[in-house]
């Protein structure tokens, strides 16, 4: 991605990011998304994810970060990519639409409003491979009743039919699950980097 241009102006203390806009459907759905679209444009948004609910951690560029431990820093991050007709969803984007309010997806991003990302495949995973859940739907449900499974319940911090998401506040599992993932993933494509640097949420 690249900084928008009138977010960043070349200033080093300016926010690289815009506001963290929530997508279902590909239509935007948080509380403020017409008023901050029409603010921030086609910003790409972040937001850092409450450290409180889970103990996974990431190593960020330190030189990005004041302090290097901040929650910005070192947690998971959330973010979002604004398309076509942003507050409409998927099957009820029109053409006219699309052209009022195109998306910010281009080859070489370049900070314009109209130029804020570029997306390429890059390899994945399934998290049922791991959970150890061949056929959701017949995992949950068995027939027409329902077999108990479950795979996470927070009060309990325990799953029922897996253990794969258990103790969400230990370090130690959290890095479990973290290596398991980026060792299938470079499994699977060992041609390919298992892990990239991403920007603090700043």
């Amino acid at each position: 991605f690249e900084h928008v241009q009138y977010l960043f102006n070349g200033d080093s203390n300016a926010k690289q990011f815009g506001p963290f806009g929530a997508f279902d459907n590909s239509r935007c759905t948080a509380t403020h998304c017409a008023s901050e679209l029409e603010e921030f444009g086609n910003a790409v948004g972040c937001q850092a994810v409450e450290t409180m609910y889970y103990n996974y951690k990431r190593q960020a560029p330190t030189s990005y970060c004041d302090p290097p431990d901040s929650p910005e820093c070192v947690s998971g991050t959330w973010y979002s990519l604004v398309g076509a007709c942003p507050l409409e969803s998927l099957y009820k984007k029109t053409e006219e639409c699309k052209q009022q309010y195109p998306s910010s997806r281009c080859h070489d991003p370049d900070g314009t409003p109209g130029c804020t990302y570029a997306v390429r495949y890059a390899g994945q995973v399934s998290l049922d491979e791991f959970v150890g859940i061949p056929n959701y739907e017949t995992w949950w449900q068995n027939g027409t009743a329902p077999t108990g499974n479950i795979e996470y319940e927070v009060t309990t911090d325990m799953g029922n039919g897996t253990t794969f998401w258990n103790d969400r506040l230990s370090k130690s599992e959290c890095s479990s699950r973290m290596q398991q993932v980026l060792g299938l993933f470079a499994k699977r494509y060992p041609s390919l980097p298992k892990d990239l640097p991403d920007p603090p949420c700043l």
